[in-house]
């Protein structure tokens, strides 16, 4: 695992992280599945793989004002699509195998006062299933946060 952050200019940063590993599906962009199973997890001697993984994210942050900034983030987590083929299906693992995401998103944050946080953010996130066809989702973020 590594991770970033240089400042370009007085307003300007780049930041961001790269992971490479079996096992680490909780991770930053990951696709949340961490081990596969070849066969039924309901029986004993059904063989488990961790779940071989790569991906990172790197993000442009610009602070307009103190209490203005703007952020673009690009992000994409690869799954080893052939470590997955012939070893796990579907059925065996709780539901689709992802085998890969890349996303991006832009939002906007306000700070009013120095405890208190407005966000609003646009995601755009395209999921590669290993054994069906792609699929992409927008989303729309609006978020209040409290800093205490």
């Amino acid at each position: 695992m590594a991770d970033w952050q240089i400042p370009i200019v007085s307003r300007l940063n780049l930041s961001g992280e790269f992971y490479r590993g079996r096992g680490i599906g909780g991770l930053g962009g990951a696709i949340g599945t961490s081990i596969l199973y070849g066969g039924s997890p309901k029986l004993p001697f059904t063989p488990i793989r961790g779940l071989d993984t790569a991906g990172g994210w790197t993000q442009l942050k610009f602070q307009m004002t103190p209490k203005i900034e703007f952020n673009g983030v690009i992000a994409e987590d690869d799954a080893f699509a052939g470590d997955v083929r012939g070893f796990a299906v579907d059925q065996n693992n709780f539901g689709p195998i992802l085998g890969r995401n890349r996303g991006a998103l832009g939002n906007i944050v306000f700070r009013p006062r120095s405890d208190l946080v407005f966000s609003a953010e646009l995601r755009r996130l395209r999921t590669f299933p290993v054994y069906s066809s792609s699929s992409i989702t927008n989303q729309l973020n609006l978020s209040l946060g409290i800093l205490f």
